[in-house]
């Protein structure tokens, strides 16, 4: 099947047109005109249990806007280099083979806010080296879409459990003790979860991924997708399945659920946790949402992290200070250690 291609180019000079973060329409570099994109908001899902994953095997075709090659359209894809010029281009809605975006949340900040915004995070992180804290070194910085699944669900859960807790003591003689108490627990619990987002490439990692959290997806800052948002950009496309990106997102919410459900109690340690969990009234939507890809070189060492390119929340795989962490945590240490002489060991003494 050949598509006739709509071009998008600027309609004075002929030059590219390319997403403009900050004015949030698309810009023509070579004459700096701006065009308004159409924005419609939306934030609806479809029935999971009603889609099937199929996959179309119908071949499509499209023309280089460049050099006016025939390309063939893989499935999935949302943007195309051309193999005779490598012109990039993104492809419009109905040229996409297989899935298509449902919804997008646009990129609201470009390139240079975006360094300012990861030295800033650098900045208020504790655990970092001094040193590399005060340069906030970096390799690459790129923006990226990438392709996920954002899904709701109706849970009904029940669970048991048993905890226990310790507690150290002093006797009269001086003499140390502990003393471990366990409960049993159990119960039910019904919770509704929104917008659990799972990335759909495999080149993401969910990992990295879940430390940028949370997208704000609401009427105002999520769009019916329209490609002119990722004119300019990379985008992820999704090579998970998603029957594969639904399990993680159940994943993640029962993750959740555990979480809310011992917070209810006092204890030190988890003996076991047995959660079952029904998921009802499953809805999802294919969406883009923006990401910048930080790539660091520090003392020998690569490290990428990612930032949230609609909220600028910085992740967390960055350099650490290894004296700092052993101070976190053997200062307390040596505190209780102190105390303990002070209370018990000098009175005898003295």
């Amino acid at each position: 099947m050949k598509i006739k291609k709509n071009h998008s180019k600027c309609s004075s000079c002929g030059g590219n047109l390319v997403y403009d973060a900050k004015s949030q329409n698309l810009f023509c570099n070579n004459c700096n005109r701006t065009i308004e994109i159409e924005k419609i908001n939306c934030i609806d899902k479809k029935d999971y249990n009603l889609t099937t994953n199929t996959i179309n095997n119908e071949r499509k075709t499209t023309n280089c806007s460049s050099c006016g090659a025939q390309i063939e359209i893989k499935e999935r894809e949302i943007t195309k280099t051309c193999p005779y010029c490598n012109n990039n281009f993104v492809l419009e809605i109905n040229e996409i083979n297989g899935i298509k975006p449902d919804l997008i949340i646009p990129f609201q900040f470009n390139k240079e806010e975006a360094i300012e915004k990861y030295k800033l995070g650098v900045k208020k992180k504790f655990f970092l080296p001094n040193k590399f804290k005060k340069s906030a070194d970096f390799s690459s910085i790129y923006g990226t879409y990438i392709s996920s699944f954002s899904f709701d669900s109706y849970t009904k859960s029940t669970y048991n459990g048993r905890l226990s807790e310790t507690e150290t003591y002093t006797d009269s003689n001086g003499k140390s003790h502990s003393k471990t108490t366990y409960q049993n627990i159990s119960g039910k619990k019904d919770i509704q979860f929104e917008n659990i987002i799972a990335e759909a490439s495999s080149l993401t990692n969910q990992k990295l991924f879940e430390e940028i959290k949370p997208y704000n997806i609401n009427e105002k800052t999520t769009y019916v997708y329209n490609p002119d948002f990722i004119r300019g950009y990379a985008v992820e496309t999704n090579d998970n399945s998603l029957e594969n990106c639904k399990v993680v997102s159940e994943n993640l919410m029962k993750e959740k659920i555990k979480k809310i459900i011992l917070s209810k109690y006092f204890y030190d340690r988890v003996e076991y946790f047995n959660l079952n969990t029904t998921f009802l009234n499953n809805k999802y939507s294919y969406m883009l949402v923006p990401v910048y890809f930080i790539n660091i070189n520090y003392k020998n060492k690569t490290y990428t992290t990612y930032l949230n390119g609609q909220t600028g929340k910085l992740g967390e795989n960055l350099p650490k200070s290894k004296w700092k962490i052993a101070l976190t945590i053997g200062l307390p240490i040596l505190i209780f250690i102190i105390i303990f002489i002070l209370a018990n060991v000098l009175p005898h003494v003295l």
